[in-house]
């Protein structure tokens, strides 16, 4: 028989596999592409943030108020306290209100992953770079003609 592939039958059986296993995860990034987050549930994290973001400084800054007074300190030293702990509600207000937003920004990007273009992977180049490659293998594998 003329044609065909100079290959043992268990490495052919191992190509196909990793086609399959290609196949697989084609499908898996169809259905992330083809089902959407719900909505409702997004506009709810979005609120929550908001909230967050506004009520958590008033939170912390009433909290280290309370812990200073808590010490037992006098007027003086409980200004002084106040003053050298100042800092401290609007940084954690800050890092934690910032941690909160950058996750859910993240998780934004990730609703809809095959959209937004600085993620987006350069997919029709590198599918061109692996039809080169499979040719060049193809190539070197296929039976040599009489003509060559």
């Amino acid at each position: 028989a003329r044609g065909g592939l100079w290959v043992d039958p268990p490495v052919l059986a191992r190509t196909f596999a990793d086609l399959s296993d290609g196949v697989l995860g084609f499908r898996q990034a169809a259905k992330i592409e083809d089902i959407p987050f719900p909505w409702p549930y997004a506009q709810v994290i979005a609120f929550l943030l908001c909230v967050f973001a506004s009520v958590f400084p008033l939170i912390s800054a009433r909290h280290v108020a309370r812990w200073s007074l808590a010490d037992g300190a006098d007027a003086d030293g409980m200004t002084q306290l106040l003053q050298s702990w100042a800092f401290l509600p609007a940084a954690v207000a800050f890092f934690s209100v910032l941690a909160h937003t950058g996750m859910w920004n993240t998780a934004r990007i990730l609703e809809d992953p095959f959209v937004h273009p600085p993620n987006d992977l350069p997919s029709v180049a590198m599918q061109r770079a692996f039809n080169a490659r499979l040719m060049g293998v193809w190539d070197a594998l296929r039976e040599p003609s009489l003509d060559d």
